[in-house]
């Protein structure tokens, strides 16, 4: 569409947007077809009528076998769909991880159609995941301990102008849905400074088949953890994870190193006030 308009005003014509048509032809933002046509004669300021595509109003189910709730749910909805009926049963798998889908993966469906999951876990176990953003982050986490969460992820972010210290802007799972209690919830809040005290932490990570997110946590409180690093590294051997990470008190903290959501390394590490 802006190469179109581009060429049009180079030749100093106008373009106007008749229409929006869904197209499996057309990529989104293309041109499908134009009046006058091309090779017609024309003077300047003279208006192109187009008609543009709005992509395809389909899309395909992916395969989320063996994901967590949260992952698979990023999965659907980076599809254009929605996670529908969430239902917890027995099985083999771990606790947690997707153990069926409905419709199955490479199914084709309209955006933002629901994709229902089964999860292993106890029937029965599944709650509706409240809303917290806006809350302030006492409050948000005194709510999810009140309805029973147990692994909870705090990123922090510089406040916008007039957004206030310490408010959750955002959280994962999304509020409404069908979540268990142990699957990971993660809050990001406002913090413009993110403590006085501070450590260097330096590891190395070995990263084999496809790039993967590295994140580093310290554990504030059981069950609480506050991100101190996260990259996506490429594969290779002792890939280097060196950084400073800052926290509001000071003291010795266990940190984890997680490589696309799996523990690889334990340890601690004695944060001190920054000179």
């Amino acid at each position: 569409m802006e190469d179109a308009t581009a060429l049009a005003k180079l030749r100093s014509f106008e373009l106007f947007v008749a229409e929006y048509q869904s197209s499996t032809q057309y990529p989104e933002g293309t041109v499908i077809s134009q009046d006058p046509l091309s090779g017609t004669s024309g003077k300047p300021g003279d208006v192109i009528n187009v008609i543009i595509s709005s992509g395809s109003e389909r899309a395909v189910v992916p395969d989320v076998f063996g994901l967590s709730l949260v992952d698979a749910t990023i999965a659907i909805e980076e599809q254009s769909l929605k996670v529908g009926i969430v239902e917890y049963v027995e099985s083999e798998l771990p606790d947690g991880q997707v153990v069926s889908q409905d419709p199955p993966a490479n199914t084709e469906l309209l955006k933002n159609d629901e994709v229902n999951l089964q999860i292993s876990g106890m029937p029965g176990q599944g709650v509706e995941m409240p809303n917290v953003t806006t809350h302030t982050l006492t409050e948000a986490l005194s709510t999810l301990d009140e309805d029973g969460f147990t692994r909870v992820w705090l990123r922090f972010a510089p406040p916008g102008e007039g957004e206030k210290e310490e408010k959750v802007f955002k959280q994962n799972p999304s509020a409404a849905m069908g979540v268990s209690t142990s699957d990971l919830v993660e809050l990001w809040v406002y913090r413009a400074v993110l403590g006085d005290y501070a450590t260097d932490i330096a590891e190395n990570v070995d990263v084999v088949g496809t790039e993967q997110t590295v994140v580093v946590t310290a554990t504030l409180r059981e069950g609480l953890e506050v991100v101190l690093y996260e990259a996506v590294l490429p594969v290779g051997a002792k890939q280097p994870v060196s950084f400073t990470g800052y926290l509001q008190k000071e003291g010795e903290y266990a940190y984890t190193v997680y490589l696309n959501g799996t523990v690889v390394h334990e340890s601690t590490a004695v944060f001190t006030k920054k000179k």
